[in-house]
């Protein structure tokens, strides 16, 4: 039996910011040089050193973290943007409060409610 298949469910419409974060993990991809080469450049000449250090968010194998994509986007690119900024700027500023461990509890809170 497939229960998992029954909780399944199609949205009407992409999510904005997940996206995003698939056009990030292909952008620092190497495969489909053919296809993507070109694009790859383009787009990595166009980004700013601030933009650059924010790809390290969305590495191009194995985890992106869950605040990369809020809930808020499924409403639309703009309030999902405004959700994330909220998100890093809280957790940025965290993390020059000191060396981390003791933030580490208040990370949790603030990107999982």
């Amino acid at each position: 039996m497939c229960i998992h298949l029954a909780r399944t469910y199609v949205v009407d419409r992409p999510d904005p910011l997940s996206e995003v974060l698939l056009s990030l993990h292909l952008l620092q991809r190497r495969d489909g040089v053919g296809v993507f080469a070109r694009w790859r450049r383009r787009m990595l000449s166009r980004l700013d050193e601030p933009a650059h250090a924010q790809l390290t968010r969305a590495p191009p194998h194995g985890y992106s973290p869950d605040l990369l994509t809020p809930a808020a986007s499924a409403l639309g690119l703009e309030q999902g943007l405004q959700r994330l900024a909220a998100t890093l700027l809280v957790n940025n500023k965290l993390s020059c409060t000191g060396t981390g461990a003791e933030n580490h509890d208040r990370h949790a809170r603030i990107r999982w409610g």
